[in-house]
């Protein structure tokens, strides 16, 4: 079985942590599996870049994921 770093904010890739912030601060923790995501820099910032403070998606996103 393979292990994966858990990354911190203080643990993660210099290119990961502003996106580790922004989850700390929008939810109080970072998740294990948000952790080991931070690993690669594109990774978690493609997962978190379209997320606001609030924890919710900018319309624009909601409009390509639901075109009603």
């Amino acid at each position: 079985m393979t292990n994966f770093a858990v990354h911190t904010v203080q643990s993660g890739p210099e290119r990961s942590q502003p996106a580790l912030k922004q989850l700390q601060s929008t939810f109080g923790v970072i998740p294990n599996l948000i952790g080991a995501m931070a690993t690669s820099p594109v990774l978690i910032n493609s997962l978190v870049g379209p997320v606001t403070p609030d924890g919710s998606l900018p319309e624009e996103y909601k409009h390509a994921l639901d075109p009603r």
